[in-house]
């Protein structure tokens, strides 16, 4: 949504549609997650086995397979990777995603499938997104197009001002 906000505000259209992608990508992968969730119906380990550490389980409820904050990750890391295909976004993008997978492994609320699971999803979530670009083009040429036009016809100079007083 960040770079939904900022697209907007700054008149910007492919930073609109970048964050339009990322949405698309997320909520594709939010609701494969659930699916598979539900079907799968995996106990977590702290669940299931006798000598799992667990921390924060708080940030774990229902089922473990497969892992939603992992498919969240690797659905914006895969729509910026494919949106920007150069080293320095994917590097950085899969790494951070990737460290997320581990870091619900090491806090003992996921098994490594369930992460793995997560990271397929992720990136299915961002292809079907990417499949709709030309889509999410057009909404975002028409959002930006229509925010610079007030209601009197007129140009408007923004949509967002934030002024810091020091």
């Amino acid at each position: 949504m960040g770079f939904v906000i900022v697209g907007a505000a700054s008149g910007d259209r492919a930073v609109f549609e970048t964050g339009l992608l990322s949405a698309t990508a997320q909520l594709t992968a939010l609701g494969l997650t659930v699916a598979l969730k539900e079907i799968a119906g995996r106990q977590r380990p702290f669940e299931s086995l006798d000598d799992v550490r667990v921390k924060h389980r708080w940030s774990a409820t229902g089922y473990s397979f497969p892992s939603g904050h992992t498919s969240q990750a690797f659905a914006i890391a895969t729509v910026l990777s494919l949106k920007f295909p150069k080293g320095s976004i994917i590097i950085p993008t899969v790494l951070w995603a990737s460290a997320i997978g581990y870091g619900r492994i090491f806090l003992g609320v996921h098994y490594p499938t369930d992460v793995l699971g997560g990271v397929a999803v992720g990136i299915v979530g961002g292809y079907v997104a990417w499949s709709l670009r030309g889509e999410t083009g057009k909404i975002a040429e028409r959002a930006i197009a229509e925010q610079r036009i007030g209601e009197a016809g007129l140009p408007r100079a923004d949509i967002l001002r934030i002024q810091i007083p020091f």
